[in-house]
């Protein structure tokens, strides 16, 4: 049987890995790093360190020791158990080194989900060159964009599609997401809590309900919950292995925080507001790096502000409450939009996310072989 080695470091990667996990099934043995979604589909874990769902420089640096100890142990385990190859989501600057090392050690690196070089931090195009070997991508976009760099890369759909349903129904239900990062939870909750339930006052028969992120420590779940309760919301525990994808099409209309979120709103017919809290330095390191003039990735997959988002030092609930009221009174144009940003996404070769990845980590374990 095939040894591979594989290594998440944040929820979205988690699903993801669980997807390619569960497609390639009993075709190989994986080890590595990462959450329990890819625990659940066969992982065994190596590392004696929890460092899965840190986000940011800060709570990097905070949690240094953990981190370099990962790191060691991840390649360390390498070295010694030789896997034919390893495949790394997301976690960028973590993996970026990993990739290096690996490869160094005579490991094949599959990356998947790519950084978004196309937002910010360009520089990427050229620093993973020696991190990676075959680059899978989930935008459309990126393909070209990474080949015209040398890469060897292949679009494999984005993990969404295969999980999330069409519903775009008259549901009269509100989905409220915070984010699946602590500090974004933290953050936009109260403001998306008060809003909604605010919101929904004003609209007979209308309930308003929150999704909480699997990734989520389980202090920040039961504040949360005890805030949504407080306000009238019921909260929802989402399954580890499909976020909210799995539920999202139950509602009509969704207020998120920005990321993943918003995409599986747009393409299972819950029209997205989207929310993003800025700071003075924020916004001058925006005007310094980001490239494009919009946050939601349904805005920018479709080139344009289809949804709306609201970016703001200090937001207020009406201004929510506006964006949702714009939304439910041009239903017919915002439900187009989430059709067109599916129709975007959508392959049609009959295989699922994971298989297409399944299907690379099979050619660089037989081309292994070959050498």
């Amino acid at each position: 049987m095939t040894t591979i080695l594989v290594s998440s470091g944040e929820a979205s990667g988690d699903r993801m890995a669980a997807m390619v996990l569960r497609a390639l099934g009993d075709s190989v043995r994986a080890f590595g790093m990462g959450g329990q979604a890819s625990v659940e589909a066969g992982l065994r874990k190596i590392v004696s360190r929890d460092i899965h769902g840190l986000m940011g420089v800060v709570r990097v640096a905070a949690n240094g020791w953990a981190v370099v100890r990962s790191f060691r142990e991840l390649t360390g385990w390498a070295r010694a158990a030789r896997p034919a190859v390893a495949v790394l989501f997301g976690f960028t600057t973590f993996h970026e080194l990993a990739g290096k090392a690996l490869r160094t050690q005579g490991t094949p690196v599959i990356w998947c989900a790519a950084p978004q070089v196309w937002a910010w931090r360009e520089s990427r195009l050229r620093t993973m060159r020696e991190s990676v070997d075959r680059l899978a991508v989930i935008l459309p976009f990126e393909q070209p964009l990474w080949a015209a760099h040398g890469y060897d890369v292949r679009y494999v759909g984005h993990p969404a599609m295969d999980q999330c349903r069409w519903g775009g129904g008259p549901t009269h239900r509100l989905a409220v997401l915070c984010g699946s990062r602590e500090q974004e939870a933290r953050s936009l909750g109260p403001l998306l809590l008060d809003s909604a339930a605010r919101w929904v006052a004003l609209r007979p028969g209308w309930r308003a309900e929150l999704l909480l992120a699997p990734s989520l420590h389980p202090e920040t779940k039961a504040w949360l919950r005890a805030m949504a309760s407080h306000s009238g919301l019921a909260a929802v525990e989402v399954p580890a292995l499909s976020g909210a994808a799995g539920l999202i099409e139950t509602y009509e209309i969704a207020l998120c925080a920005s990321g993943t979120a918003s995409l599986e709103a747009a393409i299972s017919g819950a029209p997205p507001v989207v929310v993003y809290r800025t700071n003075q330095p924020l916004r001058l390191a925006a005007r310094l790096m980001l490239r494009t003039k919009d946050i939601a990735l349904p805005n920018v997959l479709l080139g344009r502000r289809a949804f709306p988002e609201i970016t703001a030092d200090h937001p207020v609930p009406a201004d929510l409450m506006q964006a949702l009221d714009a939304v439910m009174d041009n239903r017919a144009r915002h439900l187009a939009s989430c059709a067109r940003v599916r129709q975007i996404l959508q392959l049609q070769d009959g295989s699922t996310f994971g298989d297409r990845v399944g299907q690379m980590v099979g050619e660089l374990v037989r081309a292994g072989a070959a050498r």
